[in-house]
């Protein structure tokens, strides 16, 4: 029994250190307040080269809120609107150190057409397209409603995280060998002293 349980020990423990290592994906909650502008929200990114893998929230402008519908990924700089250079140049990384979005900032859609990106110059800034219109704040242009930035403060606040599947099969796996271990132990008591 003992032999059993020792061997069933060492082929868990192989096959832990065979298993390739993940990077763990993070959750950050983050709030954004401006003179024009509020966001709060969540996102995940992966620990080890910060890159963002979801967002999801609120932007709230003049009393409305419009909830994020995702990230925009892809090339940058972004025209929403082609031939339009009024673009966005983006990363979608985040940088745990610093607790900042990297200096290229993140671009998200949110409402309906619309466009935000966060980015450092050299403190937080959103900028946002507003294709939806109207109502855009004073200062976005009339025409494609580009606003070039509303300045503000971005805090972010860690989230814990949920176990991935795989954390709770070894978890499982751990109480089961120590119910087995349990009978085995009660088999051989201690000697008396």
């Amino acid at each position: 029994m003992k032999i059993v349980t020792l061997f069933g020990a060492a082929i868990v423990g192989v096959t832990l250190m065979i298993m390739p290592a993940r990077a763990a994906v993070l959750t950050e909650s983050f709030t954004f307040t401006g003179s024009v502008y509020s966001v709060m929200g969540l996102f995940t990114y992966e620990s080890s080269g910060g890159q963002l893998q979801s967002i999801k929230g609120d932007v709230i402008v003049g009393g409305e809120s419009k909830p994020i519908t995702g990230l925009v990924t892809g090339s940058s700089p972004f025209y929403p609107v082609l031939g339009n250079t009024n673009g966005f140049n983006f990363d979608n990384l985040f940088d745990a150190a610093s607790q900042q979005f990297t200096e290229n900032g993140i671009l998200f859609s949110f409402g309906g057409d619309n466009y935000g990106s966060f980015y450092y110059f050299p403190t937080p800034f959103l900028a946002t397209w507003l294709p939806e219109g109207p109502g855009s704040p004073s200062d976005c242009s009339a025409g494609d409603l580009y606003c070039p930035g509303d300045a503000g403060t971005l805090k972010f606040v860690a989230v814990s995280s949920v176990p991935e599947v795989s954390t709770w099969a070894m978890m499982l796996l751990g109480f089961l060998g120590i119910g087995f271990l349990g009978p085995a132990v009660r088999l051989f008591p201690a000697a008396p002293r």
